[in-house]
């Protein structure tokens, strides 16, 4: 099996080394990767404090991503249903709020290929981690009825 390029988004080091060679990546000054891995990037993004938010950061991924490149990810979130899916609701975890992460991927025009969700107890409480791989959403053209990839620079 041959890996081609993979990065891997460090929820530590945001605007730094794996973000800067996604931005070198997506405005085409070095080549596309087949593998953005997130472990807990997208999550971490939804800090008010931090350069770049989970919609611009996932932006970022599509572009720097190859024609069939994969995100993969591993984020906490918020469990599954109608509840989860309301912002005030939505809990926090030191003022961040916790993201449905499966919404905020599909919203920046990924599908998710695969998804798992666990609840994990911290604390007394129950929370949820997700893991899955997404794929950038291809496009229909009506026209002719062929599909394709949305061009560079187009998001959603």
């Amino acid at each position: 099996m041959i890996v081609g390029r993979v990065v891997e988004l460090d929820p530590a080091d945001p605007g730094r080394s794996a973000y800067q060679a996604l931005a070198r990546a997506a405005a085409g000054n070095d080549s596309p990767y087949d593998t953005v891995v997130s472990l807990g990037a997208i999550a971490a993004a939804a800090d008010p404090t931090t350069a770049i938010g989970p919609q611009e950061l996932l932006a970022l991924v599509i572009e720097a991503l190859a024609d069939n490149g994969r995100l993969v990810f591993v984020e906490p979130s918020v469990g599954a249903g109608a509840r989860s899916r309301t912002p005030s609701r939505s809990p926090k975890r030191s003022g961040i709020p916790i993201l449905d992460i499966p919404v905020e991927v599909r919203t920046a025009g990924l599908t998710i290929t695969n998804l798992e969700r666990t609840p994990v107890k911290t604390q007394g409480r129950r929370r949820w981690v997700v893991d899955g791989v997404a794929e950038p959403t291809p496009h229909i053209r009506p026209l002719d009825g062929s599909i394709d990839r949305p061009p560079k620079g187009h998001h959603r």
